[in-house]
């Protein structure tokens, strides 16, 4: 069987990345303009969102001035949501300009073995993980290096918590490596 490269198995399907405008945020304007949105319904009123033309997904900005890029696919698209919702509101004239300092928080990644893996013998093999059949299908396994790993018997892996492109790509290569002594001929 021709196991996958690194490159090829993880497959980045959001990026959550914060910063902070260290400042309040009047959210309230932000329907005044095509790229905003504020609804008391949605968190109180203790949030609005941007999304504007080119941005893969949102930005989310509490009134406090923290701000969440999600649905990025990319680290670069994630910060660079956080910063074209800065530049937007700059020019409504809602905030002041500082230099932002981005995090990256969560990348969250799919990925697929592309065959079934053997259930009984991994979970005799492994530690650090919980495994409830009865109220979800796959594997929680806590890897060595930190982010969490969704392990279904099909081979699919969902591999979420890593906080940059190495630990991802590290994560997922050891994982491979582990599972595929598990993998079904």
């Amino acid at each position: 069987m021709q196991i996958k490269t690194t490159s090829e198995l993880a497959r980045i399907t959001n990026v959550i990345s914060t910063a902070n405008l260290q400042q309040p945020v009047d959210a309230q304007m932000f329907n005044q303009y095509s790229w905003g949105r504020y609804d008391t319904e949605i968190y109180g009123g203790r949030c609005g969102y941007i999304k504007d033309v080119g941005m893969r997904g949102r930005v989310t900005i509490f009134l406090s001035g923290k701000m969440i890029s999600t649905g990025a696919e990319r680290i670069t698209q994630s910060l660079e949501q956080l910063n074209q919702a800065k530049v937007l509101l700059l020019e409504a004239g809602l905030i002041r300009n500082i230099a932002l300092q981005p995090k990256v928080q969560n990348i969250v990644a799919t990925t697929d073995l592309g065959s079934r893996l053997d259930f009984s013998m991994l979970l005799s093999q492994i530690s650090n993980y919980i495994y409830e059949p009865e109220t979800f299908p796959g594997i929680i396994y806590r890897t060595a290096n930190g982010p969490t790993a969704l392990i279904f018997s099909s081979g699919k892996l969902v591999i979420a918590g890593s906080k940059s492109d190495r630990e991802l790509q590290d994560t997922s290569k050891d994982l491979t490596m582990k599972l595929i002594n598990f993998i079904c001929n």
